[in-house]
């Protein structure tokens, strides 16, 4: 999952009416009747198309979410602040583990390495589980623990669900609801790419942008 630096979908409806008046009309003569035209509508706009290639991965996403309890993946998460030019960048991997009658869906993030600003490679231990409840992050190099209540007692909240919470997993997603949120696309394999690798990126759609702590996935 990578974080950088979001095509709002509009329908308009525009409803025109317009009245006159005779001044000065004949007296016994009633004025006339003022006229209004009729209302237009302009015909909404159609929802850009989305991508069949970038589809159907969400619909494999989807369905693997469904298939399989619990899903592994190496991951690179960079950071950059445009403000102060800084950047990070870390690697590691990510866990997710679907949601049963027991358990709720739940998620661990492992990074082990950092590089500041392009520089070198240094060893930097962070660790970030949510359990369905509580979010805890654990940095080890200062050896600090946190730990967030996300969700209270007894509430049936889900986090993970787009739209829902502030985690956007992409595993266990529908298709469409993805599609209400990302703008989604794909691209050829590359050579520097892992064999059997496909590619998918999502964007938050511009009403999506001031609710999202990224800019792509």
């Amino acid at each position: 999952m990578k974080r950088a630096v979001r095509n709002i979908l509009l329908t308009a409806l525009l409803a025109a009416g317009c009245s006159s008046s005779v001044q000065g009309a004949p007296p016994n003569q009633p004025a006339p009747r003022p006229t209004t035209q009729p209302a237009t509508t302009q015909p909404a706009a159609r929802p850009a198309p989305v991508d069949p290639k970038a589809r159907a991965l969400l619909v494999r996403l989807e369905a693997a979410g469904k298939k399989f309890n619990a899903i592994r993946s190496m991951v690179t998460y960079t950071s950059v602040n445009k403000r102060l030019g800084d950047s990070e960048v870390r690697t590691g991997w990510v866990a997710w583990q679907n949601r049963s009658k027991k358990v709720p869906a739940r998620f661990r993030i492992h990074f082990d390495d950092v590089v500041a600003n392009e520089g070198r490679k240094t060893k930097d231990s962070v660790d970030y589980g949510f359990d369905g409840r509580w979010l805890t992050v654990i940095k080890h190099r200062i050896k600090q623990i946190i730990r967030y209540e996300v969700v209270k007692p007894g509430s049936k909240a889900d986090p993970l669900k787009l739209g829902k919470g502030p985690f956007p997993v992409p595993f266990g997603q529908e298709t469409e609801e993805v599609l209400k949120t990302f703008a989604a696309g794909t691209r050829a394999p590359l050579r520097r790419d892992p064999e059997g690798t496909d590619y998918l990126k999502l964007v938050p759609l511009p009403h999506e942008v001031n609710r999202q702590s990224f800019t792509r996935l």
